[in-house]
């Protein structure tokens, strides 16, 4: 199943603790939302818009036991449903594909301005996984976020503390 993020999944500091596998990823378009901050909170969530759109990074062919860590992560603020995407390419072909893309489930928590990436990426991404996975659900078996310090360093990722 393809996973279209548009927040803090975008980040290789937060997907690669949640994940076991690795993923080919790509830039992609969603038309008709638009990415707003949360209240009180350093990540986004999209709403419906018509004429805007959201850049994002899509992970094609994630697996299910990665599809069910990600939906632990994101808890019961997220609701996962099947979105539009669109491809663009250089040479400016452009191409449709369906993912699922987590929508905040009360668009009520939305601040109304735009997400700014940038400082998300200068002030938040290093720590936002160590912050919010001590907040959610368990690691599933077999993720990234669940392997010993030992385990991590044999599949080629630093220590959780670093993670």
């Amino acid at each position: 199943m393809h996973v279209f993020t548009y927040g803090s999944l975008m980040f290789a500091e937060v997907w690669r603790p949640l994940v076991s596998g690795r993923y080919a990823s790509m830039a992609a378009w969603l038309a008709g939302f638009a990415r707003q901050g949360v209240r009180g909170a350093t990540y986004p969530g999209i709403v419906a818009a018509p004429g805007k759109e959201v850049r994002g990074r899509l992970y094609l062919d994630v697996g299910p036991t990665d599809l069910a860590s990600l939906d632990a992560f994101e808890g019961n603020e997220y609701r996962r449903q099947t979105v539009t995407l669109e491809l663009r390419c250089e040479s400016g072909l452009r191409a449709t594909l369906e993912a699922q893309a987590y929508v905040l489930a009360d668009p009520h928590q939305l601040n109304g301005s735009a997400w700014d990436v940038e400082r998300f990426a200068r002030e938040s991404a290093a720590g936002f996984y160590q912050h919010h996975a001590s907040h959610r659900q368990p690691p599933v078996p077999g993720t990234a976020a669940a392997l010993r310090p030992d385990e991590a360093r044999s599949a080629g990722l630093p220590p959780r503390a670093e993670r």
